[in-house]
């Protein structure tokens, strides 16, 4: 070998170790905040109160058996993700709940995909200057749009399927360079894992083969040979996502309040709202401003067919299709991102298959990448770069333009990522990028609620509930259907004591959602305060037709029907809340009345010994 050719390889192992090290400087000192920051919204469901989670590394096994969601009622999602499962699991066997744990899992996760992207361009751009991969991952790092991915401990999803189809894909064109079959081993395998971290990652089935038609200079017919093996991981795992959800049923269906779609009533309206939604696809990517952590009703509304939106959006979608077919040939890189982008965003951007939300900002995480390619190339095409040279040391154009955007990325960056520390941060920059939707009023309205009931101070309480209400308010004047929303504005006003509102607003919600077993069951206690046990018990019995293995419903049962004298009542839905392991003191002392008024000394005295031994 050559000294000037070891010497080049020397220069490109120490670029390569100080590009890793920026990476990491830069990932540190955007999101090492997050470090400090707990769980936030779907936390929750994923991990905190998730019993698969809090069932140890053995259950490992079980989670490729089931959805993410078996334990929880009235879920409207049929996710199938062990991996990512799994990686909770073990996450919270060796750390608990401990959130800087998963935080910093987060971070690395997201260095690790900086890795191999790097390396995935460094293949595919061989023939240029190692500055090209660099400036792409950079951007991509520094990008706002994935605040929400890095920050969001539930979206180890996102990061893990990222960082198993990049690995799959590096190995995959190591396959192609050298027909060594363990690559192709384990591309299959890493693939695999990747659909198995979330559904979506099934899209990248094209972008293998586009790969090696578009960027290596394969024909077609030979890029989908090659890709062959892959394609049979794509039809595995669909088969095992069937076996596992085909007897899930769904606890309610998807409505206008989780994607407008739904809202809209003729077909002009249906594929207009879609490429209104798709303009915020292409927006948010290219400006990514107003961030927020929901776009539901009515942020995005549904729209006619001769709103602007729709119609500058079906001209971006025409100019991706020309800008694609001019480059197949020149601009590869180009016609590459095009390719990317509309290719990843298909399976979420609700216009081929409409999904569980109108909009996410998650769903740009990887898809952004083709953007970037563009904006790269394109730029290197305009200012005639050169190859094999920095483009840095080439051109001051694009130089500063380049340090433009990378700042302007990282200011937005910092600070929408400190958003994150807490729901109730969250929430309130919520309603400012996104006012128009009921959900993050009502979040917001929530907050401030839950804080109102732990507030001892007379002063700031009334003003925590006055905050309340003026979200509760705001949400259902821009939802007048949301039961939820008129629940809590009963539950508020049993805060301030105002019997009658709150008698009102518990009714409201319940004639919009005739299943709303909490407003039910409020309704009841409130009617059992008022002294009017029959009015109680009809409510009771109505949750209780709506889910008989209610805690909160069985115990109320036992209470109202203690106070009507139907002691065979008590005892029947005592036995009910013992059998579905849901006892409680409440319900064993009720059931001693009962048993006590039956005569019945025996089975009074085994619960009044039960009652004696529980909380």
């Amino acid at each position: 070998m050559s000294k000037s050719k070891i010497k080049n390889e020397k220069t490109n192992a120490n670029s390569s170790l100080l590009f890793k090290i920026v990476f990491a400087i830069a990932i540190i000192i955007v999101y090492g905040q997050t470090l400090r920051f707990g769980f936030v919204l779907d936390d929750d469901l994923y991990i905190v109160k998730n019993p698969s989670v809090q069932n140890g590394i053995s259950y490992i096994p079980q989670t490729f058996l089931h959805g993410i969601s078996e334990h929880f009622k009235g879920s409207n999602f049929m996710g199938y993700r062990p991996a990512t499962m799994s990686l909770f699991i073990i996450e919270h066997a060796i750390f608990g709940l401990n959130p800087t744990a998963f935080h910093l899992v987060n971070l690395l996760l997201y260095f690790l995909i900086a890795i191999q992207l790097f390396y995935f361009f460094q293949k595919l751009l061989s023939n240029y200057n190692s500055y090209y991969p660099f400036i792409i991952v950079v951007l991509f790092l520094l990008h706002p749009i994935h605040t929400e991915v890095v920050a969001n401990i539930k979206s180890q999803d996102e990061l893990l399927s990222a960082l198993f189809i990049l690995h799959a894909l590096n190995y995959f064109i190591r396959w192609n360079n050298g027909n060594d079959k363990k690559h192709l081993t384990f591309s299959c395998f890493l693939f695999l894992m990747a659909l198995f971290s979330k559904e979506s990652s099934i899209a990248y089935i094209l972008i293998f083969p586009a790969l090696l038609w578009l960027l290596l200079n394969n024909s077609i017919l030979y890029s989908v040979k090659k890709s062959s093996p892959l394609f049979l991981m794509g039809g595995l795992f669909l088969g095992l996502r069937f076996i596992a959800l085909q007897d899930v049923v769904q606890g309610y269906e998807t409505s206008a309040r989780e994607n407008i779609l739904y809202a809209a009533t003729s077909l002009n309206e249906i594929w207009a709202t879609k490429f209104e939604i798709l303009f915020h696809y292409f927006t948010k990517a290219i400006v990514p401003t107003d961030l927020s952590w929901d776009y539901s009703f009515n942020q995005i509304p549904v729209v006619p067919i001769s709103s602007y939106r729709p119609i500058v959006s079906v001209l971006l979608c025409i100019l991706c299709v020309f800008v694609f077919l001019k480059n197949l040939k020149n601009n590869q890189e180009i016609a590459f991102g095009t390719f990317w982008f509309l290719v990843l965003l298909a399976p979420t951007c609700n216009m081929f298959i409409m999904n569980g939300t109108t909009f996410g900002e998650r769903f740009l995480f990887m898809p952004v990448i083709g953007i970037i390619l563009i904006a790269v190339f394109v730029a290197k095409t305009f200012l005639r770069l050169d190859n094999s040279q920095s483009p840095f040391k080439l051109n001051r154009y694009f130089t500063s333009g380049f340090i433009l955007i990378v700042s302007v990325f990282f200011v937005q960056s910092v600070s929408r990522a400190s958003d994150w520390k807490d729901n109730f941060t969250l929430f309130k920059t919520g309603v400012i990028s996104s006012p128009n939707s009921a959900r993050t009023n009502v979040a917001l309205a929530t907050e401030y609620m839950n804080k109102a009931e732990k507030e001892m101070v007379p002063q700031i309480r009334n003003s925590l509930v006055d905050s309340a209400l003026f979200y509760f308010y705001k949400t259902v004047q821009i939802d007048t259907t949301f039961s939820d929303a008129w629940y809590k504005l009963g539950l508020i006003y049993s805060i301030k004591t105002d019997n009658n509102k709150a008698v009102e607003f518990y009714r409201t919600a319940i004639r919009y959602n005739s299943k709303n077993v909490f407003a039910l069951n409020n309704l009841g206690a409130l009617y059992v305060s008022l002294q009017l046990p029959d009015s109680a018990y009809s409510c009771f019995t109505k949750s209780y037709k709506v889910d008989p293995v209610n805690g909160m419903t069985l115990t109320n049962l036992t209470i109202v029907c203690t106070l009507l004298n139907k002691s065979d009542e008590v005892i029947y839905y005592g036995k009910e809340a013992i059998n579905n392991q849901l006892g409680n003191q409440k319900i064993y002392l009720n059931m001693v009345t009962a048993y006590q008024k039956l005569n019945n000394t025996q089975e009074s005295n085994k619960y009044q010994a039960l009652a004696n031994t529980s909380n």
